[in-house]
């Protein structure tokens, strides 16, 4: 049995941890505001605009002389992408804590710790999106795309992080794909 004073003393200690963490994430979020990131994210998404229009010329044209340049733009991309988005990643599952699935359950029943754990440590948007669309039977792979309007690079990661999970299988038929829940 928990001793009640020693259980108040842990809770002190924890308010006080809590409040600590809140400031410094406060800090954090002050450096990356003051950095600029938000006023340039419209420039990026523009930047985004024209590099697919002039990649799709290079394609269309078939000239290969800029292949090593589009390697250069794509690693230069991919390892801004693996600093940034498991930062954006633990920030957004440490943002869920005030909303998960222990407040959203009612004050009556109790919480597994596993759903919480769940959700904070295993959250993929991307792969719940699939899945949910999965639930019923078995969707084409462009059927699924249209469905979440993604794009082919977004759905193909999606997919095999399932697939590498073993939460999906992944069934050739011809020239497409048919994307099965695992059981």
């Amino acid at each position: 049995m928990i001793d009640v004073t020693e259980s108040s003393e842990v809770a002190s200690q924890l308010a006080t941890s809590l409040r600590a963490t809140a400031e410094g994430l406060r800090n954090v979020d002050k450096t990356v505001r003051a950095s600029g990131f938000a006023a340039a994210l419209p420039g990026y998404r523009q930047m985004r605009t024209v590099l697919l229009g002039q990649r799709l010329w290079a394609m269309r044209t078939g000239y290969r002389e800029l292949e090593p340049l589009w390697n250069e733009v794509a690693c230069a991309a991919k390892s801004v992408a693996s600093v940034l988005g498991p930062f954006t990643d633990v920030m957004r599952a440490i943002g869920s804590l005030d909303t998960s699935v222990a407040v959203q359950k009612p004050p009556s029943s109790t919480v597994r710790p596993s759903a919480l754990i769940a959700a904070v440590f295993d959250p993929d948007p991307d792969a719940d999106q699939v899945l949910n669309k999965l639930q019923s039977k078995p969707v084409g792979r462009r059927e699924l795309r249209r469905q979440l309007d993604w794009a082919d690079e977004r759905l193909d990661a999606t997919l095999g992080r399932l697939e590498a999970a073993g939460r999906v299988r992944l069934q050739r038929l011809g020239r497409g794909q048919r994307v099965h829940r695992s059981a």
